[in-house]
């Protein structure tokens, strides 16, 4: 946002919403202020430095957050911590996806997110299934599902030896919860001054605690269908579970996440490790010829939808 527009848009809020308004407007030196600091920090580990067969990637998912959720559900998994290469998607994909030919071209690459389409160089993997192109739904993004069933598809099918598993929970909007960050008009979804979930927060419009309910309902919604499908019917040897990058509730000021921000809730992410059979209690049937490869207008759409844009 150009220095203009952001004046523009402090002042806008500042006469409807007061101090919230100021406080949203003081988010661009914060996150500038931050981002120098984040040169001296610990740049963090790549993915394709660890090992594992399978990699699920739970999209804005804090370490502390999927802790306490697998202790909901008295699961013996032990929880270690490692630190992402950055605090947004795209940067997290430059920052991994850079270099590791040999890897990439062994590892199969199941997606929700649409910064995929911007970041990935298809023809650089074993298969890239980019289920969002065929599967985006209310309210605004890709359901667990949809990417489960598409890895569980593309694992049996595919000679590659390793896969990445890509789901958008627990990030925003929720298919749990919709209400709290409801899907708006995408075509001008990016140009709203509140335009994701986050920015109503900051100015006064939904509890925090309410945010935090859905985010951890979402969590467990998808870990309902991770632990219910996705590890009954892949055979892995070592699964992992991590995420791309944490979500803030609001240590440092800072609501959401949002890229070069070395702050340790969007930095610091789960790993997990476990194993998983091939029970075969699902057979999946994609359409995978009705899949079509996204304009470049909806795809800014999708990450519209998700508050990027």
């Amino acid at each position: 946002m150009n220095p203009k527009r952001w004046l523009a848009q402090t002042a806008a809020l500042t006469r409807e919403h007061g101090l919230n308004g100021i406080k949203w407007g003081m988010r661009r030196p914060l996150r500038k202020t931050l981002r120098l600091a984040d040169s001296v920090y610990d740049d963090g580990e790549y993915i394709f430095d660890y090992e594992w067969d399978v990699l699920v990637i739970l999209d804005a998912c804090r370490y502390d957050e999927l802790a306490c959720a697998l202790d909901r559900r008295d699961l013996d998994l032990e929880v270690e911590a490692m630190r992402s290469r950055n605090s947004a998607t795209r940067m997290w994909m430059q920052e991994n996806f850079e270099g590791y030919s040999a890897e990439k071209a062994n590892t199969y690459y199941i997606t929700g997110n649409p910064w995929a389409s911007e970041y990935i160089s298809d023809d650089e993997w074993a298969g890239i299934d980019h289920v969002y192109q065929r599967a985006w739904r209310e309210p605004g993004t890709v359901r667990p599902s949809d990417i489960t069933e598409a890895a569980i598809y593309h694992w049996r099918d595919s000679a590659a030896d390793r896969m990445i598993v890509h789901y958008m929970q627990p990030h925003e909007p929720y298919v749990t919860k919709p209400n709290v960050a409801p899907n708006k008009d995408v075509d001008h979804f990016g140009n709203q001054p509140s335009g994701n979930v986050w920015d109503r927060v900051e100015l006064g419009e939904i509890g925090l605690e309410e945010v935090k309910k859905a985010y951890r309902s979402d969590l467990d919604f998808v870990l309902d269908d991770i632990f219910g499908k996705l590890l009954q019917n892949l055979e892995a040897e070592t699964m992992a579970i991590s995420a791309d990058h944490g979500e803030s509730f609001g240590e440092w000021g800072i609501f959401g996440h949002m890229r070069d921000l070395p702050i340790e809730p969007l930095r610091q992410v789960p790993w997990v490790e476990t194993s998983s059979v091939d029970r075969k209690t699902i057979d999946p049937d994609l359409d995978i010829e009705n899949t079509e490869d996204d304009t470049d207008s909806s795809v800014e759409e999708k990450l519209s939808a998700l508050g990027y844009m």
